[in-house]
């Protein structure tokens, strides 16, 4: 299961051999732990949501993980500090993803329905998430230049003959 995360996110989980065994090692620590093994404070620090008959919670793992971090074993050596470093840098939801569909959505409305997804709306989308401010954006020369070209073949093309 480690190889599967490391080879998921190579830019977040850049680590020796010797940190990948300790990772595994601290991973199965943590699958034998049950619910008990963290305290109760913990778990009620944690809690955003319970349902009427207390079978549902909802639980901030940042703070679950926050605590299991300063968890030491019986020789005083901490218990799952590299676990919860990895865990808690990895994404626990899809927001940027929602948010770009929810983009594309804006763009592709009906008096835009012929946008191609491979062309205009493509381009659209690099540049809005590019955060790019356009008071300040220079475009490079050569997009310059061939903006005008294209500009002057138009023109050209469509000149309306006397």
């Amino acid at each position: 299961m480690v190889e599967f995360f490391l080879r998921r996110f190579p830019d977040n989980l850049q680590m020796s051999v010797e940190e990948q065994e300790k990772l595994q090692e601290q991973l199965i620590d943590y699958q034998l732990l049950s619910n008990d093994d963290i305290p109760q404070q913990v778990w009620n620090d944690a809690t955003v949501k319970t349902d009427e008959d207390g079978t549902l919670c909802l639980f901030r793992m940042d703070v679950t993980w926050g605590d299991l971090n300063t968890t030491k074993s019986a020789d005083g050596v901490p218990r799952f500090d590299l676990l919860a470093r990895v865990v808690l840098c990895l994404p626990h939801s899809n927001a940027e993803e929602e948010r770009v569909f929810s983009m594309i959505g804006k763009n592709k409305r009906a008096e835009r329905s012929s946008l191609q997804v491979k062309a205009t709306l493509s381009s659209i989308m690099t540049v809005k998430l590019a955060d790019l401010n356009a008071k300040t954006f220079t475009p490079p020369a050569s997009v310059l230049k061939a903006a005008k070209s294209a500009t002057y073949e138009y023109n050209k093309a469509h000149k309306r003959k006397l």
